[in-house]
């Protein structure tokens, strides 16, 4: 009991310490900084460790949970888990894998318009806001073109370009080989689907909490218990062939083949049809990826999540004096370019050294989208601006200081005009 009272006034000691250290902007902003790359770099432990803490994949942390994970994952970093908690303004329930993507390695430098670094967490969201009251028979047709039940990569992209998103080649072909994986390399369109209505930044499917969210995802569980498929069902149910549900639709149903969840009401029925609108747009007809979205599985939303927190441009980041000596061979007249041919060879040359490190090796996918971003789709990459252009983002904080300078703006030009 001594020691133990005698460790906790050691901790409040050094939490004072801290504190006080901190009342310094620009030591807090070194910490924050140093931070940040912490927490680029050990992203995949912290959403391990984020994901043991939250067995009911729900994708949310009380907030002193969520900074206990931090303090025993990311062991270099001093006890400033309370004051940056301050600073970042976190809530006391925290979504992990928006707090997780909030910090992000950025390219800031693009040679050319033609291509960008696409966020594929946006450029999803985006897709599922699109197609989240279309029928169900179009989003089929488009995503399996040639109707055999799977999807290609071909597929995939052309699907992408029919509903306007946005994502450069490689970058969506890396995007459909991860997606392949969490899907054990069978890319069914309906498992395609599922995904695409799951994938976000938090694992729960979003809308007002009506309490009905539990029921849904146990309803899913149900329907799915012997081999069943959520679209089979939802294809079953539409009796009227429009490619929608309707509230009437699905309560003539829903009820038998949810008899083993217990005996439902019609008015607790309709509440649940109800919960599954609120998936998109609410609207008194359910679409495929609002019945997919409500009624989908928590635990395959999250590996979803964490897929899609993986970084191209980490390695980069953290590799780029090596890889600036390397590619220094290719340029004897320091003219700061190379050809794309030759920035490869610098990747694989990286990759090598990144499995020997104990990394994760990049797929030929992920390395031509790296190239893709680097060069903005030409010949060649102006290397070392690329290079030193590369940063770690607090994208939360990015768009604060961005909002704050447009309204900034906003009221200076407003001034001037009334004056």
């Amino acid at each position: 009991l001594q020691q133990q009272q005698q460790l906790l006034l050691q901790q409040q000691h050094q939490q004072k310490q801290v504190a006080s250290l901190l009342e310094s902007p620009g030591l807090l902003q070194q910490i924050e900084l140093f931070v940040n790359e912490q927490i680029v770099l050990h992203k995949r432990a912290l959403f391990t460790a984020f994901s043991e803490r939250d067995p009911q994949h729900k994708g949310r942390l009380l907030l002193q949970t969520l900074l206990q994970c931090m303090q025993s994952t990311l062991t270099e970093v001093p006890p400033v888990w309370q004051e940056l908690a301050r600073h970042w303004e976190l809530a006391p329930v925290v979504t992990y894998v928006n707090f997780l993507h909030r910090f992000q390695v950025l390219a800031e430098l693009s040679a050319t318009s033609t291509a960008t670094h696409a966020d594929a967490f946006s450029a999803m969201a985006a897709l599922r806001v699109v197609i989240s009251d279309v029928r169900a028979d179009d989003l089929v047709q488009t995503l399996d073109g040639d109707l055999n039940g799977f999807v290609s990569l071909e597929e995939f992209q052309h699907f992408l370009e029919e509903w306007k998103i946005s994502i450069p080649t490689w970058q969506a072909a890396a995007l459909y080989e991860g997606l392949v994986y969490k899907l054990n390399n069978r890319p069914q369109v309906e498992d395609v689907l599922l995904a695409v209505a799951l994938i976000s930044r938090s694992t729960d499917a979003g809308g007002e909490d009506t309490g009905w969210e539990d029921v849904a995802k146990t309803a899913g569980e149900t329907l799915t218990r012997d081999g069943g498929s959520l679209v089979a069902f939802f294809k079953s149910c539409d009796v009227d062939s429009d490619g929608f549900l309707s509230a009437d639709e699905l309560v003539a149903k829903l009820g038998s083949a949810l008899s083993s969840m217990g005996s439902f009401t019609e008015d607790q029925l309709r509440s649940l049809v109800s919960h599954m609108d609120s998936q998109g747009i609410a609207n008194g007809r359910i679409s495929l990826i609002e019945f997919l979205r409500a009624l989908g599985p928590r635990a395959l939303a999250k590996e979803l999540s964490g897929l899609l927190l993986q970084e191209v441009l980490k390695p980069i980041f953290f590799y780029k004096t090596m890889l600036e000596a390397y590619f220094q061979r290719f340029d004897p007249g320091s003219n700061n370019f190379v050809t794309n041919k030759q920035f490869e060879k610098g990747l694989r040359e990286m990759n090598r050294q990144l499995v020997t490190d104990g990394g994760s090796e990049l797929s030929d996918y992920q390395l031509q989208a790296i190239i893709e971003i680097a060069s903005g789709g030409s010949e060649q990459v102006h290397y070392r601006a690329f290079l030193r252009s590369l940063k770690i983002a607090d994208m939360v904080k990015r768009e604060r200081l961005v909002k704050f300078g447009q309204e900034s703006l906003r009221s200076f030009f407003g001034s001037y005009t009334t004056a």
